[in-house]
């Protein structure tokens, strides 16, 4: 992955992450139980991760406290392409608060507003073959159909866990970066959050089964 610096964030800062193959139309970008358990290993308490496609407004910055990134407490203006994202917050060692941002509600209230461990949570992000509609989904491992591995073949219509996308917006994407954006949100982490230490290589990137 690419990163910003040495270690992402500092205390209280923002920084960034990128897979270093971007996402294509007609592709799903799988985070199974084992990403989740090692990418959520770096975090300190009060750590937050939201994560999504790149969208126009996006600017490498290692603190993006900014106005214009910030409203309501979310990231908009396209920072994310479609304002659609997901958002992983940790609050203590084994409480992980996932959400789901909706794209064409109020960003007050969130889809998926749920607390699990993180061994268990498997995740997927796809863009549809004809680029215009980007589609999220969160699943619990062995609730909600999903088991480990599923994330990789249950089409977006039977996903059993919490879902949302943007509809047929006529983005036309042919490929986009998929952005992790990570920030100690309260500044009270003494830890650095290192995403050199990630095993990336549990990452899918598989073409969907349906447009």
């Amino acid at each position: 992955a690419n990163q910003t610096g040495s270690n992402i964030t500092d205390k209280g800062d923002y920084g960034w992450m990128s897979i270093d193959e971007p996402l294509g139309a007609g592709q799903r970008f799988v985070m199974d139980n084992a990403f989740f358990t090692d990418l959520l290993a770096e975090m300190g308490d009060q750590y937050e991760i939201r994560f999504g496609l790149k969208g126009s407004n996006w600017t490498n910055l290692a603190s993006s406290l900014d106005p214009d990134y910030i409203t309501m407490n979310r990231f908009d203006n396209d920072v994310f392409k479609g304002n659609i994202q997901m958002k992983i917050y940790k609050s203590s060692s084994n409480n992980i608060l996932f959400q789901l941002y909706n794209p064409n509600g109020s960003y007050g209230s969130m889809l998926v507003n749920t607390v699990a461990l993180h061994n268990t949570m498997c995740a997927f992000i796809e863009i549809s073959t004809d680029g215009d509609n980007i589609r999220m989904g969160l699943g619990r491992n062995g609730q909600f159909g999903i088991a480990q591995g599923d994330e990789s073949t249950v089409i977006y219509s039977d996903w059993g866990g919490y879902k949302d996308e943007t509809g047929d917006q006529g983005f036309g994407i042919s490929s986009l970066d998929v952005m992790f954006l990570v920030t100690d949100i309260y500044n009270e982490t003494n830890s650095d959050y290192d995403g050199a230490n990630v095993d990336w290589t549990e990452l899918s990137e598989i073409a969907i089964p349906v447009p």
